[in-house]
């Protein structure tokens, strides 16, 4: 009966002093009793979460356990979320949460494991936060209005901002010229970061045009966000070989240091 206790007694401390140190998307060290919140993501994305092997707790053999692999339990996820574990003895771990496309705004919960396999650490459960939004993108434009000469590139400066904790790629378009040429443009955004990306739009037609931008991501069109500028497109020599500056479209090779110089030469005043 006093052995029985003892190894109850023991394996109560060694699960009391286990803990998962998690480094992304968020740094904290949560143990069975905490919450790890992971933060905002949106649906659809993909979440990855990142931890060292080091588990807090005393191995049988000497020194301290570390843990051989992280897992998502696939039964706490919420309906139509999928789960993609990490490799067996990977440093650091990793495992994987993706959101459904549908999922709708709110908080949910979804749990963690740490398994050591030979060290004598017992299995340790972390429940998770995860906090689902469609608004996890914000888009800065800096210049509402750019002129440019017709048949030359009219390039606009934006700051794309992820606020989500899972990294995403998102592809630019935009709408409202009648002709000419635009870019499809796709950047990749770490989590919680921002990035500058410029977007060269060219107008075969004289006009002022209202250029609308769409930012959408490649995980959800749910997420997505539109903004509007001015583009004036003007037919007149100072104008193109001003434009030069930006990058030869349509010229052939053999001119193109030609209308360097000129693009150097309107911009010196």
């Amino acid at each position: 009966m006093k052995k029985t206790l003892f190894f109850v007694l023991l394996a109560a401390g060694l699960l009391n002093a286990a803990h998962l140190a998690v480094t992304e998307p968020v740094a904290a060290t949560v143990d069975q009793s905490g919450v790890l919140d992971l933060g905002l993501v949106g649906p659809g994305q993909k979440l990855e979460i990142v931890a060292d092997r080091a588990s807090g707790a005393t191995s049988t053999i000497g020194g301290e356990a570390l843990w051989d692999k992280l897992s998502v339990d696939a039964d706490s996820l919420p309906q139509g979320w999928t789960r993609e574990d990490g490799r067996l003895y990977e440093s650091p771990m990793r495992a994987f949460v993706s959101i459904a496309r549908d999922a709708p705004d709110g908080d949910y919960y979804f749990n963690l494991k740490a398994f050591d396999e030979y060290e004598g650490a017992p299995t340790l459960i972390v429940e998770c936060k995860i906090t689902v939004s469609k608004n996890v993108l914000d888009v800065a434009i800096g210049e509402g209005r750019v002129s440019a000469g017709v048949g030359q590139p009219a390039v606009f400066h934006f700051v794309l901002k992820n606020k989500s904790s899972a990294a995403d790629s998102f592809k630019i378009t935009a709408t409202g010229i009648p002709g000419g040429w635009v870019e499809t443009k796709r950047v990749f955004l770490p989590h919680n970061s921002n990035k500058p990306v410029t977007y060269s739009i060219v107008s075969s037609e004289a006009g002022e045009y209202d250029v609308k931008f769409n930012v959408e991501s490649l995980s959800s069109d749910a997420i997505s966000s539109n903004i509007t500028a001015k583009l004036r497109a003007e037919r007149d020599l100072y104008r193109d070989m001003q434009a030069t500056s930006h990058g030869i479209l349509l010229f052939p090779s053999v001119q193109q240091a030609v209308y360097a110089l000129f693009g150097l030469v309107t911009n010196l005043k």
